[in-house]
């Protein structure tokens, strides 16, 4: 299993996020259209394919505001340091 560093989970959990997010704001968006037909209002009602242009636009919107605020996470470098002590005249 391929292990990812913290923040590379993180960023992707937050791209997966944004797309669902986007995703069913658009669908609530269909549904207000499919409401407002039922209550009698003259709105125009979506086929699964106009839905799905919508449901991938809304997605798409929020993958790119996303990337805008969490670019991707740098890689990061560890380094070791070694402090040591001198004796001078057995002094510390």
């Amino acid at each position: 299993m391929l292990r990812l560093p913290p923040d590379v989970r993180t960023w992707i959990d937050g791209i997966g996020s944004s797309l669902i997010g986007g995703a069913a704001t658009s669908a609530s968006a269909w549904m207000g259209l499919t409401v407002g037909e039922k209550v009698g209002l003259a709105v125009p009602q979506l086929n699964l394919k106009a839905l799905g242009a919508i449901m991938l636009s809304g997605a798409l919107t929020n993958l790119f505001f996303y990337l805008k605020q969490s670019p991707l996470p740098t890689k990061t470098q560890t380094t070791k340091l070694t402090v040591t002590q001198e004796t001078i005249d057995g002094k510390v």
